[in-house]
């Protein structure tokens, strides 16, 4: 198993040197001055909590990958412009939530060769209406060159036949991510800080998944649970999965397009004369 990754607060970068680390910040330039280049070493990513104005000049951090918390999409739209600079160094992501306007903020992003990551939520049918068209913008716009995550890598974990789950894609495998809340409290994701957790995070998904399907919920026969391990049925397990299992069943459907695809390519260039 690969070192456990954890997401702290930028005040506790000295409590967790040598581990691998996100490190979450309102201010790039507050963080900016606190970081040693030994600091830097260890940092995955840097988490902007608060878009706005990144003027960084000469910065020692400008070469790390940043990932932009949307909270507002519609507020935060116009903001991304601001982190264009950024992208000619390293890699940016823009992390979304599913809420009202979110789509317009994904295209801008993909726009300006921003990577994203959707933050889905339990989102209702008018959101999942929305995060298909997102999908099919993905799969089918020819000037996307970035990931739009979860749909890519479990695009390819369906091309691959790779059980790869949503845990993993979105960064809340306890075996591999912990979330450090400000007050010091270790738990799996964002989404998790206010819920009480078994001290040993390591069984915490196998004990919930056996009381999903204890319950006898949907996951129980859901064709796509090796896939998603109820990662939707958080905080409401009654949360029905129909709407989002579309778009699961869409992914699925563009990997065997794809399979199609690259086997008749294969073949014609085999049969090519020469």
């Amino acid at each position: 198993m690969p070192p456990i990754t954890y997401n702290i607060p930028a005040s506790m970068i000295e409590m967790y040197r040598g581990r691998n680390l996100i490190v979450r910040t309102d201010n790039l330039s507050e963080l900016d001055k606190s970081l040693t280049p030994e600091a830097l070493k260890n940092i995955v990513y840097i988490e902007l909590l608060t878009l706005k104005d990144s003027a960084l000049q000469n910065s020692q951090i400008y070469n790390t990958p940043l990932d932009l918390v949307v909270s507002d999409p519609v507020r935060d739209l116009p903001r991304l412009y601001n982190y264009t600079q950024w992208a000619d160094k390293h890699p940016v992501r823009v992390s979304v939530p599913v809420v009202p306007g979110f789509v317009k903020t994904v295209k801008l992003a993909t726009a300006l060769n921003f990577a994203v990551k959707l933050i889905p939520g339990q989102p209702d049918s008018q959101r999942v209406e929305e995060m298909a068209d997102v999908l099919n913008f993905y799969l089918r716009q020819s000037t996307v060159s970035q990931p739009v995550e979860f749909f890519h890598t479990m695009l390819f974990a369906f091309y691959n036949d790779n059980p790869l789950n949503l845990w993993t894609v979105c960064e809340e495998n306890p075996f591999q991510y912990r979330y450090i809340t400000d007050q010091g409290r270790e738990t799996i994701s964002a989404r998790f800080t206010d819920t009480e957790l078994p001290d040993d995070l390591n069984t915490f998904d196998k004990t919930f998944i056996k009381r999903l399907c204890d319950e006898a919920s949907e996951c129980l026969n859901c064709e796509f649970f090796a896939n998603c391990e109820a990662y939707f049925k958080w905080p409401n397990r009654d949360f029905s999965c129909a709407d989002v299992k579309m778009l699961l069943r869409t992914l699925q459907e563009a990997a065997a397009e794809l399979k199609r695809d690259y086997a008749a390519s294969t073949n014609a260039t085999e049969k090519k004369p020469l």
